[in-house]
């Protein structure tokens, strides 16, 4: 087995009007060069080098430094230079891999092009000129709250109503209760908190929440199979995953594992909450013993034991109440994350999670007949998803793959792209794609934090289990981490996933 070499470092901050003449060039005439129009077929090749990234013979992206990529992916040579300054936010230095380091400082750049002029919060994309809850809390959860706790504070306040109830602001059928995936805000603010400590914010979030659970345990939850109605999370059109005889009334009897996974996570985080506020036994007990009831349902109702995943839903009572064998990767994936699995389950199920030669599609098998976006698409904060429940669950191929995935997209693309086609993995042919998608830049920030450096914090503490590929050449340090009160300084010599010294 690989060792990997861990060094930390940590230091506590104490805070204190013209003429113009014409005339006629007797040049000879130059003719433009036409430039043949690429191709983009199915399954191409492609390979990630430390420096560059190939795909076939034509296409190519390399780092010409930390801060300057070139790419002849599309029909004229691009470049991607750093203008932001960053210097301020966690700082990554890969010496012997310049291509991560170099889309490392590209995310974090993003991650700023992203923040409203005068509204200190985040835009979901550069196509999306505003906050979307589940964006802006899938994207703190993955890497935001430590790049900016602040701003993702202000982004998830912009989501929440005058009666202190989370919105949900998209969503089939006119939204909620068809949709109640709205409760991700959870994830963010309890991530918020792990790494700030804000007891304030505590105390704010909290209250938000247990009034949001509370209405959708009114509305949506069904006692009979101890599961939340509805569609399921992110997927929000109706007609990319689900079949075309079902309307909205068909959709919120449904019940959606992605969706039910975000309850069972929202309950669960309520109960940290509560012991971390002092809040009395029946408080924590309540949402403990809902999150623990909640989980059982999933595991008995959803889970597809021939297939060794979760159904992505179960139809409604009128079509016998069926589970269908579609799979929701973000649901599979937040399983594993969020605990719902056991560990020996966890790894077999990220190991039977279906992928496709460029990244791991939103849902498998793809609907025929149906547009690329959602179906037949790729959205890299997925692949980011599938692969920090790799390294939770210690399947290291599963790192390996989601690295590899979108070093590819980010280099050849020269921005964290919203999707690709799942087919040939091009940035052009889904119904609709944004660059700079806020939730695929925290997506490759993850990569970074959560499986090459192993990082999930707890509020008592940081817990370190690095997964480095053993293609990552030389060491990794990441520099000016802030968490609490708190500046951390990680370095990484090896590669592999057990820790040898520390």
């Amino acid at each position: 087995m690989n060792r990997i070499h861990f060094i930390g470092i940590l230091v506590l901050v104490i805070l204190g009007i013209s003429s113009c003449q014409s005339s006629i060039s007797t040049a000879p005439v130059v003719k433009r060069e036409v430039v043949a129009k690429k191709k983009y077929t199915a399954d191409a090749q492609f390979t990630v080098y430390p420096d560059r990234v190939i795909q076939c013979s034509d296409k190519e992206a390399w780092a010409v430094s930390p801060t300057e990529i070139k790419s002849t992916y599309y029909r004229h040579e691009k470049t991607w230079k750093l203008k932001e300054d960053i210097s301020d936010m966690p700082s990554l230095s890969a010496p012997e891999f310049p291509m991560l380091e170099a889309l490392y400082n590209m995310a974090l750049e993003e991650s700023k092009q992203n923040i409203i002029d005068g509204e200190d919060a985040y835009m979901a994309g550069k196509k999306w000129v505003g906050v979307w809850t589940r964006d802006i809390s899938y994207s703190i959860h993955l890497a935001l709250a430590m790049v900016d706790p602040e701003i993702s504070k202000n982004s998830l306040m912009k989501k929440v109503n005058q009666d202190n109830l989370v919105i949900q602001d998209t969503g089939t059928g006119g939204s909620w209760p068809t949709s109640t995936d709205r409760v991700v805000w959870a994830l963010a603010a309890w991530e918020i908190y792990k790494v700030t400590g804000d007891n304030n914010w505590l105390e704010q979030s909290y209250t938000i929440l247990k009034n949001t659970a509370e209405r959708d345990s009114r509305t949506a939850f069904d006692p009979v199979t101890g599961l939340y109605r509805g569609e399921s999370s992110f997927m929000d059109w109706r007609d990319q995953s689900y079949p075309k005889w079902m309307g909205p009334t068909d959709i919120y009897e449904s019940k959606a594992l992605s969706t039910n996974v975000a309850h069972y996570s929202l309950k669960k985080i309520l109960s940290e909450m509560a012991v971390e506020l002092n809040l009395s036994d029946e408080d924590i007990t309540k949402w403990s013993i809902g999150a623990e009831e909640l989980k059982r349902s999933i595991n008995s109702v959803l889970w597809l034991e021939d297939k060794g995943y979760y159904s992505a839903y179960k139809y409604p009572n009128i079509m016998g109440g069926q589970l269908t064998e579609m799979t929701d990767t973000l649901g599979e994936s937040l399983a594993i994350i969020q605990g719902v699995t056991n560990k020996k389950n966890g790894l077999a199920l990220s190991e039977n999670i279906p992928v496709v030669y460029f990244g791991a599609p939103s849902l498998y098998p793809q609907l025929k007949g149906v547009k690329a976006y959602h179906n037949k698409g790729i959205w890299p904060f997925v692949t980011a998803y599938y692969s920090w429940a790799g390294a939770k669950s210690g399947n290291m191929a599963a790192v390996d793959f989601g690295l590899k995935s979108l070093t590819r997209a980010s280099a050849l693309f020269l921005s964290n792209y919203e999707n690709m086609v799942y087919d040939n993995g091009h940035n052009t042919g889904t119904a609709i794609n944004s660059e700079r998608q806020l939730w695929s830049v925290a997506g490759y920030l993850s990569l970074v934090y959560r499986d090459l450096f192993g990082m999930n914090w707890e509020s008592e503490g940081l817990n370190l289990k690095p997964m480095v590929p053993n293609w990552v050449e030389g060491g990794l340090t990441l520099t000016n981490f802030k968490l609490r009160e708190a500046i951390l300084n990680i370095e990484i010599i090896g590669t592999g996933d057990s820790i040898e010294s520390i």
